[in-house]
């Protein structure tokens, strides 16, 4: 569904686990602020998603992960560090790459017709002051700029654009206190 909504492509080698809630914290390096219900981890190409959860969640979850794995792929992040003080390099970078995977989670499952999901996911994400919600409302913000401006391309064109925009020196972003 992704790769034909949004003309993009995938790599073929990514292995997908599904486990236990503890064993994905676990294999996450037990991060322990909340729950984890799925990541990826670009340098062995593994998704690793929570089993046993709610369908919808674990659709939504997989979305998330997979456009991790598309932004590993298709984004110049080596390029885009530069470009931060290496005081909040990695925040700067986690609250874009964050922000994006959820703007595209909520995207293509109000797509697939989970309106009243999506729409608790949306409320969740717009209050939260974690990463998660920082970043999609960064994103949010500057994707509907793009709009502004008569764009029609997909997220992950957008996505492709902003980062290039912020290398470029063409995008300026306001950052949310302690990611100056």
């Amino acid at each position: 569904m992704l790769e034909s909504y949004y003309h993009i492509s995938f790599r073929k080698d990514i292995n997908v686990a599904f486990q236990s809630a503890d064993a994905i914290r676990k294999a996450a390096g037990g991060i322990s602020n909340g729950r984890i219900v799925g990541f990826y981890r670009h340098s062995k190409r593994q998704l690793w998603i929570e089993a046993k959860g709610p369908g919808i969640a674990m659709e939504s979850t997989i979305i998330h992960e997979l456009t991790h794995a598309w932004q590993y792929d298709a984004l110049p992040l080596k390029q885009l560090t530069k470009e931060f003080p290496k005081s909040v390099r990695d925040k700067r970078i986690q609250l874009l790459l964050e922000g994006h995977a959820v703007y595209v989670e909520c995207e293509a499952m109000e797509k697939k017709g989970e309106g009243e999901y999506i729409k608790r996911l949306r409320t969740r994400y717009m209050s939260s002051m974690d990463v998660y919600g920082l970043g999609y409302r960064i994103i949010s913000e500057h994707f509907s700029n793009m709009d502004i401006h008569g764009s029609s391309a997909t997220s992950f064109v957008r996505m492709q654009n902003l980062v290039e925009g912020i290398i470029k020196g063409e995008v300026s972003i306001t950052w949310p206190e302690g990611y100056y």
